[in-house]
């Protein structure tokens, strides 16, 4: 039977095969070894596995935390301070003006 692994130990194991991916990728991509891209590939699936896995022990540790509930203000408690707008200034505002288009000839193409 497979010992559970904690979340820590599945960190620290990532950490590793990302590791040893980048070395196995570095031998592939620069010296065209092919059984270095069949471990990158390897290293890849563990990858997506330990992922996996950590993904629902975060999950389990997410609902194990209390439930924060926000607190509201109240009055009595605090008092609020008034809100001071900037003075705006006054702008007149002008009438709206039509904007008159000037038609151009049409061109006569020879």
């Amino acid at each position: 039977m497979e010992q559970v692994k904690t979340i820590d130990d599945n960190y620290n194991n990532l950490k590793a095969v990302i590791m040893s991916l980048t070395q196995d990728y570095e031998k592939f991509k620069t010296k065209k070894v092919k059984v270095a891209g069949a471990r990158v590939r390897n290293n890849l699936l563990n990858c997506k596995k330990i992922c996996d896995t950590m993904r629902k022990q975060v999950l389990e540790q997410i609902k194990e935390l209390p439930i924060k509930h926000r607190q509201s203000k109240s009055s009595d408690d605090e008092t609020e301070t008034p809100v001071v707008e900037p003075e705006t200034p006054v702008v007149e505002e002008l009438p709206p003006t039509k904007i008159k288009r000037k038609r151009r000839a049409n061109k006569v193409k020879i």
